[in-house]
């Protein structure tokens, strides 16, 4: 990265060092301790659950279609079952908007991630959505934003977009 930069000498080194460090500890906490792997199985199941709502509706929409019986080995139609994932979020990122949940969250999770590694908001929720919903889900939650992002803001949201896998991808892996 430093290669090809426009401006070597202006790369701010402290989120690189300190995010490798927190990195480093989270998942210390998780592979080293019983308590962190166990929080972490917790928080993975209620992910899970928020999928199956999908997938429970997309069923209860498309019937045979989303949800074909084990004949000859036929599998989910992928328009039918995994893109909806996509949707159910988009839909349930735009309720939380509206009622104003989504924007206290923001500043919360904006808050210690700027403390810590001295980016700026809209940067650090993007990161934090990307671990758990990927590229195309987390620009979602800093839409409104996204008009006011900087040059390298916006290179830093599609950085952290491409290092991750998308969790409605990930979830037509899990069924």
């Amino acid at each position: 990265m430093v290669l090809f930069s426009q401006n070597a000498s202006k790369i701010v080194w402290h989120p690189v060092i300190f995010g490798f460090f927190l990195q480093f500890a989270v998942g210390l906490c998780i592979l080293r301790w019983e308590w962190g792997s166990t929080v972490f199985n917790k928080f993975a199941d209620s992910v899970l659950v928020f999928l199956e709502f999908t997938h429970n509706g997309t069923d209860f929409v498309y019937g045979f279609v989303s949800s074909p019986p084990n004949i000859c080995g036929m599998e989910p139609i992928f328009a039918f079952r995994g893109i909806q994932v996509v949707v159910y979020f988009g839909s349930v990122v735009a309720l939380l908007y509206h009622f104003g949940i989504l924007q206290f969250v923001i500043k919360k999770m904006a808050w210690f991630v700027q403390l810590t590694l001295k980016t700026t908001a809209t940067e650090s929720l993007n990161a934090c959505a990307c671990v758990f919903f990927g590229m195309s889900e987390a620009p979602l939650l800093i839409r409104p934003y996204l008009e006011k992002m900087t040059a390298s803001e916006l290179h830093s949201v599609m950085t952290t977009g491409f290092s991750c896998i998308a969790g409605a991808v990930f979830a037509t892996y899990i069924r």
